[in-house]
């Protein structure tokens, strides 16, 4: 026996138990803090602490509001980004959307009558669901789903296959946050939207930026040419306002 290597040997093997056992540490650290996550997420689905803001939207040609968009807040206080994704990741994703959209329809009987409301819906919530079973009591005209410019499709067929019911009752369809990233229009194309979104990336400061001015005008055009309308996201000053005008 060489002492040597013995003892070079037993050295590595202890360094090897130190990272295991720190490996292991972590994942139970991981684990619970997981288990932590989920269990906020079932309280405050159980216990409601979900709400809805509506923020307007208006026709710049009449200046009038003619529809909200139904965000949701959560308590406590998080991006609800990320308090969808949370829910996912614990297998509640589908709880979530369904009870964030039964909260926001809910809220419909407070507000005028000629005001639609938009709800954002995944297209995996939609296979799953009915919209038109949830009972809120509004007419499907006052109604619009809203899909993400960077939602998965992996079968447009099927989707349209969900979507024409809904647009059968009278439900509009909107694509969300068009212009964010490098999502192809593709999605655009095969959905034909009633309503196309303009994320607020395209918004922002448009007053400032003839590249963005360049291709609202572009979306514009196409969505004449679809027969869809145009909603602006995010305008925050006068100027902004005006160019969109």
């Amino acid at each position: 026996p060489n002492p040597a290597l013995d003892e070079r040997a037993l050295g590595l093997l202890l360094t090897f138990a130190k990272v295991l056992a720190l490996r292991l540490e972590e994942s139970a650290e991981a684990s619970r803090a997981k288990q932590e996550a989920c269990r906020e997420v079932e309280e405050v689905l159980q216990g409601k602490r979900l709400f809805s803001v509506y923020q307007p939207i208006v026709n710049l040609a009449q200046g009038a509001v003619v529809g909200v968009e139904a965000l949701s807040r959560f308590d406590p206080p998080r991006r609800p980004d990320q308090w969808f994704e949370l829910a996912r990741t614990c297998g509640m994703g589908a709880q979530a959307e369904l009870a964030a959209i039964e909260i926001a329809l809910a809220g419909i009987s407070e507000l005028p009558p000629e005001l639609y409301v938009s709800v954002n819906c995944s297209p995996e919530f939609l296979r799953g669901i009915n919209l038109l079973n949830l009972g809120s009591g509004a007419s499907p005209r006052r109604l619009v789903v809203e899909l993400t410019e960077h939602a998965i499709v992996e079968n447009y067929n099927d989707l349209a296959g969900v979507l024409q019911p809904l647009r059968d009752a009278g439900i509009r369809v909107a694509v969300d946050d068009t212009g964010a990233g490098y999502a192809s229009m593709r999605h655009i194309l095969k959905i034909e939207p009633d309503i196309i979104k303009l994320d607020m990336s395209l918004v922002r400061n448009i007053d400032q930026d003839k590249g963005k001015r360049a291709l609202a005008k572009a979306m514009i055009n196409f969505a004449k040419e679809l027969g869809s309308s145009i909603v602006a996201e995010g305008v925050e000053t006068g100027t902004e306002l005006q160019i969109l005008i």
